[in-house]
């Protein structure tokens, strides 16, 4: 099961699929359908989060100003997403971090 994505034109992505269907469970087909297509939205969902990617200038938000430290490709255990790409790391005043994809 793979899939990926084969064109990004503007807002439309185009993601193919690859399902492989057991021929004598109707249950192990429909696993391996539901697999497949999250494994497509999780695709999708990624590349939609890049739309909203910030420029990395500071935001202040209640009084408190945070800054980004730029996109990382190694990323503490807690942050790391399952396709290990590059996600902005925004840091707060006080040391917390949140994982921007």
């Amino acid at each position: 099961m793979k899939s990926k994505v084969i064109s990004k034109t503007g807002n439309k992505l185009k993601i193919e699929m690859e399902i492989e269907l057991d021929p004598t469970s109707m249950l192990n087909s429909e696993e391996q359908i539901a697999k497949a297509l999250n494994e497509a939205g999780l695709l999708a969902t990624g590349e939609a989060l890049e739309l909203f990617d910030a420029n990395g200038s500071p935001i202040e938000l209640k009084g408190r100003v945070m800054t980004s430290k730029g996109k990382q490709k190694k990323l503490p255990k807690s942050l790391r997403c399952k396709r290990n790409r590059a996600v902005g790391i925004s840091k707060f005043g006080r040391g917390q971090g949140v994982c921007t994809p």
